[in-house]
């Protein structure tokens, strides 16, 4: 064997590293036109998603395809509200925190620490809602008196899942219902 020799496998390796390094460089020379200075609102840009940015007229029609030439902005001037993020229960960490990503009453993805606009927050010791007098950093230091949060969703102490609660009473539930929350 010569010191030239490459195993298959090295070299199925070393094609798909040169065609990685290459992808960028094929995707820009067919974008179909040079980007400017100006982001997606410039020359070239597409009005939807079939073209994406930087389609031609060589798109295939539909939605989003365009003559090449740029009919305004794709976002408005003054910028685009969020949705505002849920702040939710960590059982692991014991504090709350921003829910980035959630659906079916769970949280899947958790941002930076947050307390509830309302005060209201679980308390793990006693496994019920309070008020919370002093938050900090996501956790309550000193609790109050027993409530219920306003919209109507609590923690489920056998599935861990957020609820609606059809029979709230000193910051328990009695009754749970569907799942709800964070979104």
């Amino acid at each position: 064997m010569s010191r030239w020799s490459i195993t298959r496998g090295t070299r199925r390796a070393a094609i798909a590293l040169a065609l990685l390094m290459a992808a960028p460089l094929w995707l820009a020379s067919c974008s179909g036109g040079s980007r400017s200075a100006a982001g997606p609102a410039g020359p070239g840009a597409s009005g939807g998603s079939a073209g994406g940015p930087g389609a031609s007229s060589g798109a295939a029609g539909g939605a989003g395809a365009t003559d090449g030439a740029a009919t305004g902005a794709l976002l408005p001037a003054d910028g685009v509200d969020c949705q505002e993020q849920a702040c939710v229960y960590h059982a692991g960490s014991g504090g709350y925190y921003t829910c980035l990503s959630g659906a079916v009453g769970r949280c899947f993805h958790y941002g930076r620490s947050c307390a509830p606009a309302h005060s209201c927050m679980y308390d793990p010791k006693r496994k019920r809602y309070r008020v919370c007098r002093e938050p900090v950093e996501g956790r309550c230091d000193s609790f109050g008196d027993a409530c219920e949060p306003p919209d109507g969703c609590m923690i489920d102490p056998k599935d861990g899942l957020l609820r609606a609660c059809l029979s709230p009473g000193d910051g328990r539930c009695q009754q749970f219902g569907e799942v709800c929350g964070p979104s």
